[in-house]
């Protein structure tokens, strides 16, 4: 399936997905996803806002640990997966 950018000025970084096949995309406007493609019908890339907590936040990266996505924001590395549990404090 084809994915059309919204605005032809985003960059898009890092793709991702969670073992539930949940699909992210790290762009310079922050988290996007993919929405409404279908089979010889593009869909669009989004501005992710799913889960409002970590749209709000200023992530600065991505990437997978064991099937799930783990972010880097400013203040902390921090997953949604394993309850929450995975918030670690850096400089």
């Amino acid at each position: 399936m084809k994915y059309l950018v919204t605005d032809e000025s985003t960059e898009l970084y890092t793709v991702a997905s969670d073992r539930d096949g949940y699909i992210q995309i790290f762009s310079s406007a922050g988290l996007m996803r993919p929405a409404g493609g279908q089979f010889l019908f593009p869909g669009q890339i989004v501005k992710d806002i799913q889960y409002l907590p970590t749209a709000e936040k200023k992530i600065a990266g991505f990437d997978t640990y064991r099937d799930q996505l783990v972010y880097i924001d400013d203040k902390a590395v921090l997953s949604n997966a394993w309850a929450g549990k995975l918030y670690s404090l850096h400089r």
